[in-house]
């Protein structure tokens, strides 16, 4: 029961994640398309840091996903998360 616990929060910080990247890259977005004369005080900076922070947002997202899958293969049993961590690993490098 606390595998499958820790499954659950893991699954949804990893969504939170990916929900806040898309976020940050949409307000991205909007801030690069405002008119030059905007009465906003934007600046490149204020643009360029809202875009690191929804390429973090997606890194730690993507980071989510691939640790669900040796978690969620642990559920099965050791040699399913051995299998799962070295083809994952493979498939990465």
């Amino acid at each position: 029961m606390r595998d499958a616990r820790a499954w659950w929060v893991q699954t949804i910080m990893k969504g939170g994640k990916d929900i806040l990247a898309v976020r940050h890259y949409n307000h991205t977005g909007f801030l690069v398309n405002l008119p030059v004369d905007s009465s906003m005080e934007i600046t490149v900076e204020d643009v360029v840091q809202i875009l690191d922070r929804g390429g973090t947002h997606h890194t730690l997202g993507m980071r989510g996903y691939y640790l669900a899958i040796p978690l969620t293969l642990r559920l099965i049993g050791p040699p399913w998360l051995l299998a799962g961590t070295l083809l994952l690993i493979g498939t990465l490098y």
